[in-house]
């Protein structure tokens, strides 16, 4: 019979195989006499640090004593927190490992630190703490029911996607219960679809067969390659670790668009430049033999965004490939080129600890 995983266990699980953002999660090692926990789960990429502490409570019939019981967990999450946050800051460093490589983080050496209580009661509720974030010296300190996380991850929502929720609860400063956050992140998700463009298809079972597509040759386009034995490059996980849903789903439905053209003749090609306020990726493909036409395409889109003022992030290609007499499929080619631009993450960063200082939490 297999045993059943406590909530910490169950969201690095989470985290670890279905979230955008897995290459940079891990479950940091214990350290000191005590054998202390830095934090349940740690999620570290583009200049941001989230340290995760998760707890579940029994479920009463008695709305009040979940209620009561809830108020009691959330100073025990944060409690850790502050132990930890001492340690860091006196140089006791962040080391973990996961099956990407291995992770040792000095305090400073990512700008930004989230702490996130994560509980699981009878009476789950999401709520900024200002205050804490100001004792802890870190940018953002908030509780967020475990609902919340599981569906972020199962969604592969990025860091970026997270923060967004945070925004938000910064700016109602109010306690929210789980089924009204719940909802805006339903909103969220349906929003990002349909201004990707992706609800008006969904009816069409091709169209869907060509998303689906898509979304797996993305899938292998975000992944760390490995360059060497214990050298894996990472430089693509982070791009798409700083990309929101909406900008996933637009990416996503523009290859598959371009599937569906070269599908119907493929003698065609494709090539997209997509723009994100100042900056852009472009996508494209072929499913004939040469994809001369398709390389020199991007290339020229790369110089027309410049000329635009607008930043090309990557070059996303998807190309045909013969495997044997019988059987051919994708290969996709991933192409991120350097830019001195802050990441969407650091960027949003700066503008929720603005948030704070200006209304002085």
């Amino acid at each position: 019979m297999a045993t059943a995983r406590s909530v910490q266990e169950e969201l690095l699980r989470l985290y670890s195989e279905q979230s955008v953002g897995a290459p940079f999660v891990f479950h940091p090692e214990r350290y000191g006499r005590n054998s202390e926990e830095p934090a349940d789960v740690v999620w570290a990429c583009n200049g941001c640090v989230v340290l995760m502490y998760a707890k579940k409570m029994k479920t009463y019939d008695n709305e009040v004593k979940n209620e009561s019981k809830t108020a009691k967990l959330i100073p025990k999450n944060l409690s850790q927190a502050r132990r930890w946050m001492g340690d860091w800051k006196a140089g006791q460093p962040l080391k973990g490992h996961n099956s990407y490589g291995d992770f040792n983080i000095a305090f400073g050496e990512f700008p930004f630190v989230v702490i996130l209580s994560i509980i699981e009661t009878g009476s789950s509720m999401a709520q900024y703490h200002p205050e804490h974030a100001k004792l802890f010296g870190t940018a953002i300190c908030a509780t967020i029911p475990y609902s919340i996380m599981s569906s972020i991850a199962s969604r592969e929502g990025s860091m970026l996607d997270l923060l967004s929720i945070l925004v938000y609860l910064k700016e109602q400063q109010r306690i929210i219960s789980e089924a009204e956050l719940q909802k805006q992140l339903d909103g969220y998700w349906q929003s990002a679809q349909q201004q990707a463009g992706i609800t008006p298809r969904l009816s069409d079972p091709f169209y869907v067969d060509s998303l689906n597509q898509a979304r797996t040759t993305l899938y292998i386009m975000r992944e760390p390659k490995v360059q060497d034995v214990g050298q894996v490059d990472k430089t693509t996980a982070q791009l798409f670790n700083d990309f929101r849903i909406v900008q996933y789903y637009l990416i996503q439905r523009i290859m598959a668009d371009i599937m569906e053209t070269v599908r119907e003749d493929p003698r065609k090609w494709g090539c997209a430049l997509i723009p994100f306020d100042a900056s852009a990726v472009i996508v494209g493909g072929t499913l004939i033999q040469s994809p001369d036409k398709v390389i020199a395409a991007s290339h020229a889109q790369v110089e027309r965004a410049k000329a635009l003022g607008i930043t090309v992030l990557a070059i996303l290609l998807f190309f045909h490939v013969q495997m044997n007499e019988e059987q051919s499929g994708i290969s996709p080619v991933v192409m991120v080129l350097p830019h001195d631009k802050p990441s969407q993450t650091e960027i949003t960063m700066r503008r929720l600890t603005h948030m704070q200082s200006a209304t002085g939490g």
